[in-house]
């Protein structure tokens, strides 16, 4: 196994490397960002600046253009002769022109000078700048070809006018090397350049001759080329990176502002991170001399460190054998090895004594160990008592509270045969009242007819045209006796209805039996009374037939006829008054019969908290016995424990005398 010391310098050495790696890395990114963040604030400042050359250029050559086309001399020239003449003076003043000319509504163009005693002679009215010419505007192309000089040339065309109308103009061809020499001018670093590309992506200026007016960027085989050329054109500035040739590059591009024309920049990769690799490599370096200085005075220091942990393992390997006895070097240093080499001294001292007082409580642990063990076997036993009472305890309750659920279903039963009579004698109420209210209608009826029984006596003392009436009435008569016999019919059903469902009623209903037997009498009397008074109507009939011959045997009838009324009326009396009676004890019956269901009701309640109770006292007795169990089963465990414990000791007691002691 390798030592303190080697592990000590092992891992402060990767700590140390590790921190100047890092260090080292992040300040090589810094670094890269800062030189980058310069590169990229010295191109776009360049950017700016060639923009602003080109369009000053543009603008200056616009301006002369613009005098030249406005001169007299030229919008209203007497000859050809006299305006090229001018012309050609304005051309030697500014040499940057291969060429200035006239041209007219038509698009002709005498190019001066005169050769061989003429004019060049050309035609422009199919380019596009002459046709915007004519409109009034000043325009500047893209490099073509020149008709005048067959070079490739920037054409800058200014409208003349006379009187407000344009008849014709001035263009200047200025050679396309011109605007290469002003691009080229600029540089970005060592090998850095700039080119021109217009709104097709044909490059118009480039440090290659072989690519102007031929490469174009949307068609090359650098996608990040037309991503520039279409960002340029949207009036963008900003930066791309790409690969040509094997070589990576950072490209800067912006717009010109006075033509639709593409300026970029283009700075290899390479030279922009030489600098950056520069301060690696130094910084590379120094922290590799730090890490060398590092472990030089780190490898001191271990050898320092480790030399008392070295003395103070060998007293360790003693004490670990078990001689508490062995001397333990001193030490006078005041660092924490120092600390721990005195800590460690007193540690074996106190081990010495306390491994003293171990083995004289090990033999009284012990002794307490087997006493309990004993106490243990006493309380299992009574606990095993317990836990069998608990159980029939706890079977005797099961049984008491299945009891108490049968006499909740049979109070249930008897609260429903309860409901049950209720609702039948609501019925025979109902039946009642309206037999009540049948006999008061009979008693109204048996009323009237006595007043017509006395009125049909006074008209048969009057005359027989009185008589006449009362054969008339005689028919009502006749109907109201059909009545009063169905009446008395339907009240003698009720009272067999009533009859019936007494005798299902048992002994409740034996009183009611009586009064509905005594109801039926009372309607038979009734419809034989009905029909002697059917009888008396169908006699006063006959003797109405004879009245004029027998009017005094009519009236005896009548007299008769009107005592039987009398009786009837008497009859219906007798009735109401029964149903008056019958009413009222179904009424004392119905209230016995409510206050019989809510007793049912109170009981059934009273079985359900004596069920509820029992079914706690039951899971009580149960928790109980769980509870005497699980007793049962921590003394079973204690037991184990104590034994262990009794174990334990013993051992306890061979291990402390396996140290040597002072």
């Amino acid at each position: 196994m390798k030592s303190l010391k080697v592990k000590l310098n092992v891992v402060m050495c990767l700590l140390v490397t590790a921190f100047l790696f890092a260090v080292t890395i992040i300040s090589h990114n810094e670094s890269r960002k800062e030189i980058m963040k310069g590169y990229d604030e010295q191109a776009y400042t360049k950017l700016k600046l060639l923009i602003t050359s080109i369009d000053a250029w543009l603008t200056e050559n616009q301006h002369v253009i613009t005098i030249v086309a406005e001169d007299s001399k030229v919008t209203h020239a007497e000859s050809i002769d006299s305006r090229n003449s001018y012309l050609l003076q304005i051309l030697k003043q500014n040499p940057l022109y291969e060429s200035l000319a006239f041209f007219d509504n038509k698009g002709e163009i005498f190019l001066p000078p005169k050769i061989n005693g003429a004019y060049k002679q050309l035609n422009i009215s199919e380019r596009s700048h002459f046709q915007r010419t004519m409109q009034g505007e000043f325009v500047i192309t893209d490099p073509m070809v020149s008709k005048g000089t067959g070079n490739l040339a920037i054409i800058l065309t200014a409208p003349v006018k006379r009187d407000g109308v344009v008849i014709g103009g001035i263009a200047a061809s200025i050679p396309l090397n011109a605007l290469m020499d002003l691009v080229m001018e600029e540089k970005l670093g060592e090998t850095g350049y700039p080119f021109v590309f217009i709104k097709s992506g044909l490059q118009i200026a480039h440090k290659n001759n072989e690519q102007v007016m031929k490469r174009n960027m949307y068609k090359t085989d650098i996608p990040e080329l037309a991503t520039m050329a279409n960002r340029a054109m949207k009036d963008e500035t900003g930066k791309i990176e790409y690969v040509k040739d094997g070589e990576g590059k950072y490209g800067y591009f912006s717009k010109a502002k006075k033509v639709d024309w593409g300026i970029a920049i283009t700075l290899p990769v390479g030279e922009a991170e030489q600098g950056v690799y520069k301060l690696f490599y130094r910084n590379l370096l120094i922290s590799s001399v730090g890490l060398l200085i590092f472990i030089i005075v780190m490898s001191w220091m271990a050898s320092k460190i480790v030399r008392p942990i070295r003395s103070l393992n060998e007293s360790v390997r003693h004490i670990a054998n078990g001689d508490l006895s062995y001397p333990i070097a001193s030490s006078t240093s005041k660092d924490e090895v120092g600390q721990l080499t005195q800590g460690f001294s007193q540690m074996a001292e106190h081990m010495s004594t306390v491994l003293s007082e171990v083995k004289q409580s090990t033999y009284t642990l012990g002794n307490s160990a087997h006493a309990l063990h004993l106490a243990n076997e006493e309380m299992k036993a009574s606990s095993e008592q317990v836990a069998i009472t608990m159980n029939e305890f706890t079977n005797g309750t099961n049984e008491i509270a299945s009891s108490i659920q049968n006499t909740a279903g049979d109070v249930e039963d008897m609260n429903l045969s309860i409901q049950a009579m209720s609702n039948v004698f609501s019925d025979i109420q109902n039946g009642s009242k309206q037999a009540q209210l049948a006999s008061a209608e009979g008693l109204e009826n048996a009323s009237a007819t006595f007043t017509r029984i006395q009125r049909v006596a006074k008209t048969i003392e009057d005359n027989v045209e009185s008589i006449r009436q009362l054969n008339e009435k005689t028919k009502d008569i006749e109907g109201i006796v059909t009545v009063i016999t169905s009446i008395a019919n339907q009240t003698n059903l009720l009272a067999l209805n009533a009859t019936i469902e007494a005798a299902r009623a048992g002994e409740q209903g034996k009183g009611f039996a009586v009064v509905a037997d005594e109801v039926r009498k009372l309607a038979e009397q009734t419809a034989a009374a009905v029909n002697g008074i059917s009888d008396i109507v169908s006699e006063n009939q006959r003797q109405i037939r004879h009245v004029v011959a027998v009017s005094e045997e009519g009236m005896s009838e009548v007299i008769e006829g009107s005592q039987s009324v009398q009786r009837m009326n008497d009859t219906f009396h007798a009735i109401t008054d029964k149903v008056g009676k019958i009413d009222e004890s179904i009424q004392q019956f119905s209230k016995l019969l409510a206050s019989l269901a809510e007793k049912s009701i109170l009981i059934s309640q009273n079985v359900e908290n004596v069920s509820s109770i029992t079914e706690q006292f039951s899971a009580g007795a149960e928790e109980i016995n769980a509870s005497s169990e699980e007793q049962l089963s921590t003394v079973k465990n204690l037991m184990k424990n104590t034994e262990q414990l009794e174990t334990m000791s013993e051992d306890l007691t061979a291990m402390v005398n396996r140290f040597k002691t002072n």
